[in-house]
C-alpha cells in the first residue's frame, strides 16, 4: 500500500510517502504562512526521495481542518487535484485526529487524549479521543477555560479520573485551564502540529479496510470572521 499525504493546515507545512509500513519520502517546515507557494515544491521533493511517481500511489490523504482557512482550502484542492488526476481515492482526516493518533501509545494508556488546537480569538478547537482513536465528543471551538467543564459535561468527571493527555498548539492553554480545575493531566513528547506521515499511516490503514465514496470535505468549525467591509458614513 503506497500512499502520498500532506497538511497545511496549521502553521506546519508537511507531505510524506508511506509504502508497506515504512515512510520513504518526508519533508516538514513550520513557515506560518506560504504552504501555497511551499506545497507542490516540497511533495516533488518527497516524491523523488521515495524514487515513485503520482500513477504509483493506491491513494492519496490530506488534513481536512480544522486550522487555517487558507491552509485547509489549500490543501483540499491539492490533494483532490492530484487524486482526480491520478484517479485514485482520497482519504480525508480531521486535524485534531492526525494529531491524536501521532500520541506515542506508551504515553496513553487507557487515558483519554484531548487534542488542542490555538484557534486564536482566545479560542481552541478541541475534540477528545480514546487510546485508539475514536471521538468521544463532536469538536468544538470554544475558550480554553471552558474546557474543563465542557469534557465533564460530556463525559461525566468519572471518566476524567483516569487521566489526560493533551496534544496540540492549544495544549499548554488548556493545561493551565486542566490545573485550575484539578484534573489530572500529561502533555505529549510529540509535536504539536499534524504530520502528513502520521496522516499517510492512517490511511494506509482505511485504504486496506475499504474507503468511503463519500466526497472530503473541510472542517471549520466557525466562520473565517471576514465579511463585507463597511460602508463608509455620509459625508465621510
Amino acid at each position: 500500500m503506497k500512499v502520498l499525504a500532506i497538511d497545511t493546515t496549521t502553521a506546519a507545512c508537511s507531505a510524506a510517502v508511506y509504502e508497506d509500513g515504512d515512510v520513504t519520502g518526508y519533508r516538514s517546515e513550520i513557515i506560518g504562512r506560504g504552504h501555497a507557494e511551499l506545497l507542490m515544491p516540497m511533495i516533488e521533493t518527497v516524491m523523488a526521495e521515495a524514487g515513485t511517481g503520482f500513477d504509483t500511489m493506491d491513494g492519496f490523504a490530506v488534513t481536512r481542518g480544522p486550522g487555517s482557512f487558507t491552509g485547509v482550502r489549500v490543501g483540499l484542492a491539492t490533494a483532490r487535484g492530484l487524486a482526480l488526476a491520478s484517479a485514485r481515492p482520497l482519504f480525508g482526516m480531521t486535524t485534531l485526529a492526525a494529531l491524536a493518533a501521532s500520541v506515542p501509545p506508551r504515553e496513553v494508556g487507557d487515558q483519554i487524549v484531548v487534542a488542542a488546537i490555538d484557534a486564536r480569538r482566545d479560542q481552541v478547537y478541541v475534540e477528545p479521543f480514546t487510546s485508539q482513536g475514536r471521538s468521544l465528543l463532536p469538536a468544538v471551538a470554544l475558550s480554553a477555560n471552558a474546557v474543563p467543564a465542557w469534557l465533564a459535561s460530556g463525559l461525566g468527571s468519572g471518566r476524567l479520573e483516569q487521566g489526560l493527555v493533551l496534544v496540540g498548539t492549544g495544549a499548554s492553554e488548556v493545561g493551565l485551564a486542566m490545573a485550575d480545575a484539578r484534573l489530572s493531566f500529561g502533555l505529549t513528547s510529540g509535536a504539536p502540529y499534524p504530520d502528513a506521515a502520521v496522516v499517510a499511516r492512517c490511511a494506509a490503514a482505511e485504504f486496506e479496510r475499504g474507503v468511503s465514496s463519500e466526497p472530503v470535505t473541510p472542517c471549520y468549525l466557525r466562520g473565517s470572521g471576514a465579511g463585507p467591509t463597511s460602508a463608509p458614513s455620509a459625508g465621510a
